[in-house]
């Protein structure tokens, strides 16, 4: 037999009910906490659901341009502990070699002259001061290179032209022109064409003064001259002043 139900108003009721009253409202804070989460889920849920990725095109990438052609680096030289030297036209390039020449004739200061290899006529000539009063350098090739003891000789309105010579070789006198007035051969070494060109002497008296040549072992003095048979007085007054010993 189960016993009675507590009267109404007694302290075991009121306990009872205070007891309820306190578990209903730690369980309603719970559901409250719990429906927060559930909810706070669930936009979570749906946010995701519905988010989508749109697709972005990705340039392609450009080719990077070929670098352009550039000049062949010159190859190191050397190879000391210190590293290579690269070589460069400045250095390649050496001090030019000094030549001799000898300008005569028609100039301002003729004389003997050093020059660099390579040197031309016409820059001899203004090394000499230029050409004198009354020069005429007639067909002579004032572009012409001259080489070690090379002789320029220049000639004068009287007689125009001019040479180039290589130590007693004539070049540069063209056939017909006249000769210049400093033209000056050696006797003892001098060719026929070069006698041949001395004003008083022609391919006869070129032909005698190698024949004497021959016969007394060469010349010792100008004067000689007159020893030839056909050589007179007027016509020595003609050659010596283009002859030496």
């Amino acid at each position: 037999m189960s016993p009675d139900p507590p009267e109404p108003g007694s302290p075991v009721r009121a306990a009872r009910v205070a007891g309820v009253v306190e578990f209903g409202r730690d369980h309603l804070a719970l559901v409250l906490v719990a429906g927060v989460v559930a909810i706070g889920i669930a936009i979570t849920y749906l946010t995701r659901a519905q988010a989508h990725t749109v697709p972005m095109a990705v340039p392609s990438p450009i080719p990077a341009a070929a670098p352009p052609a550039t000049a062949a680096t010159p190859q190191a030289t050397g190879g000391g502990a210190g590293g290579a030297s690269v070589s460069s036209p400045a250095a390649a390039s050496a001090t030019p070699r000094l030549i001799v020449v000898q300008v005569l004739g028609a100039v301002k200061r003729p004389g003997v002259i050093s020059v660099p290899e390579g040197t031309r006529v016409h820059e001899a000539i203004a090394r000499c001061g230029g050409l004198a009063p009354g020069s005429d350098t007639g067909d002579l090739n004032l572009a012409a290179v001259l080489r070690d003891a090379d002789q320029v000789v220049i000639g004068t309105r009287a007689q125009p032209g001019g040479s180039v010579r290589n130590g007693s070789q004539p070049a540069g006198l063209p056939s017909g022109s006249a000769t210049p007035a400093d033209l000056v051969v050696d006797l003892n070494t001098a060719t026929l064409e070069q006698l041949d060109q001395i004003p008083g002497v022609g391919p006869v008296t070129a032909q005698k003064i190698v024949d004497w040549r021959s016969q007394h072992g060469g010349f010792t003095a100008v004067t000689e001259l007159r020893e030839i048979d056909g050589i007179g007085a007027k016509t020595f007054a003609r050659i010596a002043p283009h002859v030496r010993v």
